[in-house]
């Protein structure tokens, strides 16, 4: 049996909102770099085969004062 990762964005309000699927946890996690380095935001990648949550991300702040 072939696990599918499906790759998910969480919204402010807490819904998760669907991305992709996508068929190994390494190709997820590769995913999850791009796509929170050029969206920032809150990820995780959901196992269907098991039903876990496998990796997520949290959204950058930035600390800083716009100059």
């Amino acid at each position: 049996m072939i696990a599918n990762f499906d790759i998910f964005m969480r919204l402010p309000d807490g819904q998760p909102v669907w991305i992709k699927t996508v068929d190994s946890l390494q190709e997820a996690e590769c995913e999850l770099a791009e796509i929170s380095a050029k969206f920032p935001a809150e990820y995780f990648v959901f196992n269907v085969g098991n039903g876990r949550v496998m990796a997520k991300t949290q959204p950058q702040v930035c600390l800083h004062e716009p100059l």
